[in-house]
């Protein structure tokens, strides 16, 4: 374990995903940046405001809009923090405050380096619902802290929480353009802040990694038949897999290897990186699910058996949890090489080895 990464607590991990979305969230920051003029609009940029801002909603759905436009104020921290802890997730309440706090503060500092103007103040015939949004339009400060939130939470939710938060975090950032608040790269500049910000939150102090919980494993063993009342851990996590033996006899101890469902190595944004490196390297990396790692591993046993090699039976093969793969084999006990004196050695037991 390097020095850097000695002091993050267990189950925590830094993850190559975050360095991806700190730095493409910089570059689109800069790009938008650069892109934004100070008395006038482009004709794209109009055009996609347009879009958003002549919608034309009913008017029972202002009331809507209003609520999911408080996501992203300020306010909305400390409230996505109490609920965090109120479910004892107490890391959530720490980043959460730590990436939406600080991303709100850089988003008023770069309003006074663009010095960009509201819609209002560009556009003519500007459809305004409610308050018309006073001083600096760029960047978007309430895409930058509902993006920050949704980037932040992420890791701790299951598939559709995420779903859920960054639907929310999208809602935010159309409903500031449907107000009449905010031009398209307003909020594309706001959101690029707050995706680099969570990143880099992740990336400085690590998110949690999806360990399937003891209590569940056992669970799914007792409905096969095994006995697995206790599981100690061996190896390392290495290749990002789980490993359990049980202190049975030889005869019916259970190994028991676990490949969690690395959600963070399969969303978009990093498979498009790692697609894209691999592209350029020739060798395009692969995507196997957990279930398809530990199937592979089980087939290889089933192959090896039927040479006559000596490994251990596979037992079991399934998905578990949010998607984890499992493989249960039957424990084989005995000592290493590297234990075996010397004199055990013999060139019976080498050649017995090298033919295995």
């Amino acid at each position: 374990m390097s020095a850097a990464t000695k002091w993050l607590r267990p189950g925590y991990a830094r993850h190559p995903g975050d360095a991806v979305r700190l730095v493409v969230g910089t570059l689109i920051l800069l790009a938008t940046a650069a892109a934004v003029h100070a008395d006038h609009v482009g004709v794209r940029e109009t055009d996609a405001f347009r879009v958003v801002n002549d919608l034309g909603l009913p008017s029972w759905t202002n009331q809507a809009v209003w609520l999911v436009m408080q996501l992203g104020v300020i306010g909305a921290v400390p409230v996505v923090a109490a609920v965090a802890l109120g479910l004892r997730k107490w890391r959530l309440a720490f980043d959460a405050v730590l990436a939406a706090g600080s991303v709100y503060l850089i988003a008023k500092l770069v309003k006074e380096f663009v010095q960009r103007g509201r819609p209002q103040t560009l556009l003519d015939h500007v459809h305004i619902l409610g308050e018309p949004a006073r001083g600096l339009g760029y960047v978007s400060g309430h895409s930058a802290v509902a993006v920050a939130l949704a980037t932040v939470a992420s890791p701790y939710l299951g598939r559709r929480g995420r779903r859920v938060a960054w639907t929310l975090a999208a809602a935010v950032c159309l409903s500031r353009m449907y107000v009449g608040a905010h031009l398209p790269l307003d909020v594309l500049g706001g959101a690029a802040i707050g995706w680099a910000a969570g990143g880099l939150v992740h990336l400085a102090i690590g998110a949690p990694e999806t360990r399937p919980s003891l209590a569940r494993l056992r669970r799914v063993l007792e409905d096969h038949g095994f006995e697995a009342a206790e599981l100690h851990p061996v190896g390392s996590n290495r290749r990002g897999t789980f490993c359990y033996v049980t202190d049975d006899d030889a005869g019916s101890g259970l190994f028991v290897k676990v490949v969690p469902r690395e959600w963070r190595d399969t969303d978009l944004v990093y498979r498009a990186w790692r697609w894209l490196a691999g592209q350029l390297r020739a060798r395009p990396p692969s995507f196997a699910t957990p279930l398809h790692k530990a199937e592979h591993e089980a087939s290889m046993a089933l192959l090896a058996a039927a040479g006559g090699v000596s490994v251990p039976q596979v037992l079991l093969v399934r998905s578990f949890g949010n998607g984890a793969g499992l493989l249960v084999e039957r424990r084989l006990r005995g000592p290493t090489l590297a234990e075996r004196g010397a004199g055990q050695l013999g060139d019976e037991l080498l050649a017995a080895t090298w033919r295995h």
